[in-house]
Protein backbone atom coordinates (compact mmCIF):
# COMPACT_ATOMS: atom_id res chain seq x y z
CA UNK A 1 0.00 0.00 0.00
CA UNK A 2 1.32 3.40 -0.96
CA UNK A 3 0.36 6.55 0.96
CA UNK A 4 1.13 10.14 -0.03
CA UNK A 5 0.54 13.53 1.57
CA UNK A 6 -1.09 15.88 -0.94
CA UNK A 7 -1.98 19.57 -0.79
CA UNK A 8 -4.22 22.06 -2.55
CA UNK A 9 -5.30 25.63 -1.98
CA UNK A 10 -8.85 25.90 -0.76
CA UNK A 11 -10.91 27.18 -3.71
CA UNK A 12 -12.31 30.71 -3.54
CA UNK A 13 -10.44 31.57 -0.35
CA UNK A 14 -8.79 34.95 0.04
CA UNK A 15 -5.35 35.47 1.55
CA UNK A 16 -5.20 36.48 5.19
CA UNK A 17 -2.78 38.65 7.17
CA UNK A 18 -2.30 37.58 10.77
CA UNK A 19 -0.41 40.72 11.79
CA UNK A 20 0.15 44.15 10.34
CA UNK A 21 3.04 44.09 7.90
CA UNK A 22 3.04 40.28 7.91
CA UNK A 23 3.10 37.96 4.95
CA UNK A 24 -0.10 36.90 3.21
CA UNK A 25 -1.21 33.42 4.28
CA UNK A 26 -3.09 30.99 2.06
CA UNK A 27 -5.79 28.56 3.11
CA UNK A 28 -4.43 25.09 2.30
CA UNK A 29 -5.93 21.64 2.62
CA UNK A 30 -3.67 18.71 3.39
CA UNK A 31 -4.98 15.22 2.69
CA UNK A 32 -4.01 11.60 2.17
CA UNK A 33 -3.80 9.98 -1.23
CA UNK A 34 -4.00 6.19 -1.24
CA UNK A 35 -5.39 3.34 -3.31
CA UNK A 36 -7.39 1.91 -0.41
CA UNK A 37 -8.63 4.60 1.97
CA UNK A 38 -10.98 2.01 3.49
CA UNK A 39 -7.97 0.47 5.24
CA UNK A 40 -7.21 3.74 7.09
CA UNK A 41 -8.76 4.84 10.40
CA UNK A 42 -7.07 8.24 10.75
CA UNK A 43 -4.01 10.28 9.85
CA UNK A 44 -1.92 12.07 12.49
CA UNK A 45 -0.18 15.04 10.87
CA UNK A 46 2.86 16.73 12.38
CA UNK A 47 3.30 20.22 10.94
CA UNK A 48 6.27 22.60 11.00
CA UNK A 49 7.49 23.63 14.45
CA UNK A 50 6.31 27.22 13.95
CA UNK A 51 2.65 26.12 14.15
CA UNK A 52 1.07 26.63 17.58
CA UNK A 53 -1.00 23.49 17.15
CA UNK A 54 1.36 21.39 15.06
CA UNK A 55 -0.22 18.01 15.82
CA UNK A 56 -3.48 17.57 13.90
CA UNK A 57 -5.62 14.52 13.23
CA UNK A 58 -7.65 13.87 10.10
CA UNK A 59 -10.52 11.45 10.77
CA UNK A 60 -12.92 11.96 7.86
CA UNK A 61 -12.39 9.25 5.25
CA UNK A 62 -14.87 10.90 2.86
CA UNK A 63 -12.58 13.96 2.73
CA UNK A 64 -9.40 11.86 2.49
CA UNK A 65 -8.48 12.61 6.13
CA UNK A 66 -8.16 16.29 5.26
CA UNK A 67 -7.02 19.05 7.58
CA UNK A 68 -6.85 22.76 6.77
CA UNK A 69 -4.18 25.28 7.66
CA UNK A 70 -3.09 28.83 6.87
CA UNK A 71 0.46 28.99 5.47
CA UNK A 72 2.73 31.50 3.79
CA UNK A 73 5.53 29.14 2.69
CA UNK A 74 6.41 25.57 1.78
CA UNK A 75 7.48 23.17 4.53
CA UNK A 76 7.99 19.47 5.13
CA UNK A 77 5.40 17.64 7.19
CA UNK A 78 5.25 14.17 8.64
CA UNK A 79 2.25 11.98 9.15
CA UNK A 80 1.37 8.67 10.71
CA UNK A 81 -1.24 6.63 8.87
CA UNK A 82 -3.29 4.67 11.43
CA UNK A 83 -4.67 1.59 9.69
CA UNK A 84 -7.54 -0.76 10.54
CA UNK A 85 -5.08 -3.62 10.79
CA UNK A 86 -1.33 -3.71 11.12
CA UNK A 87 1.25 -1.25 12.31
CA UNK A 88 0.94 2.49 11.66
CA UNK A 89 2.92 3.75 8.68
CA UNK A 90 5.07 6.88 8.83
CA UNK A 91 5.14 9.11 5.73
CA UNK A 92 6.30 12.61 4.90
CA UNK A 93 5.67 15.16 2.22
CA UNK A 94 6.22 18.72 1.08
CA UNK A 95 3.39 21.07 1.95
CA UNK A 96 3.09 23.51 -0.94
CA UNK A 97 0.27 25.61 -2.23
CA UNK A 98 1.28 27.74 -5.18
CA UNK A 99 1.31 26.50 -8.77
CA UNK A 100 -1.33 23.96 -7.82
Amino acid sequence: MSYHIRTARVPNSETKLFREGGRPHYNVKIYLEADELDQVDSVEYKLHETFKNRHRIGRDRMNKFEIRIWSWDYFNARAKVIKNQGAPEAIQGLIKWWNL
